[in-house]
C-alpha cells in the first residue's frame, strides 16, 4: 500500500490529449478552460494507505499469536475498501470531466489496492489454514 502513495491513481484526458484531472493519493488535480490547475487535497488517501501499510506490518510481526493477526488483517481489509471506495468516487464524480470526447485511463496505482486486498485474503486463508494444523496437531499429543 506504501507504493500506492508514489503512483498516479488515474488521469482524465480530453479528445486533444490534454490532460483534464489527475489523482494521486495526496492530491486531486484539475485544469479549467485556460488550463490553470486547481488542487483538491486528498491527503486522506494517503493516510489510509499508510494505516495499511503500517497495519500489514504489525500483523506481520505478531506471528505468534495468529488469531490477532487475522483480526488485524480484517482491519486492513476495511482500510483497503475504504481507499478503494473513495478511488471511484472520484473517478464517477469526475468521469463528466470534458464531455464525450473525454476518456479517462486506470494508472498503476489504481488496481495497487486490489492487489493488496487480494494478498491480504489470502494471507488470512494461510494464517487460518495454519491455525488448525496446529489444533490438529495438540490433538494428537
Amino acid at each position: 500500500m506504501i507504493s500506492t502513495i508514489f503512483v498516479p491513481t488515474w488521469v482524465r484526458l480530453s479528445g486533444e490529449a490534454d490532460v483534464l484531472a489527475q489523482m494521486d493519493t495526496y492530491e486531486l488535480i484539475t485544469y479549467n478552460e485556460t488550463g490553470e490547475p486547481s488542487t483538491t487535497n486528498v491527503i486522506y488517501l494517503t493516510v489510509l494507505s499508510v494505516l495499511s501499510a503500517l497495519l500489514g506490518l504489525a500483523s506481520i510481526f505478531s506471528y505468534k499469536n495468529r488469531m490477532t493477526q487475522v483480526k488485524l488483517n480484517m482491519v486492513n481489509i476495511l482500510l483497503i475498501g475504504a481507499v478503494i471506495i473513495i478511488n471511484a468516487y472520484f473517478f464517477a464524480t469526475y468521469q463528466t470531466l470534458g464531455g464525450e470526447a473525454g476518456k479517462s485511463q486506470f494508472s498503476f496505482g489504481f488496481f495497487l489496492p486490489f492487489v493488496a486486498l487480494l494478498m491480504n485474503n489470502m494471507a488470512n486463508r494461510f494464517i487460518k489454514r495454519d491455525e488448525q494444523l496446529v489444533k490438529s496437531v495438540d490433538r494428537l499429543r
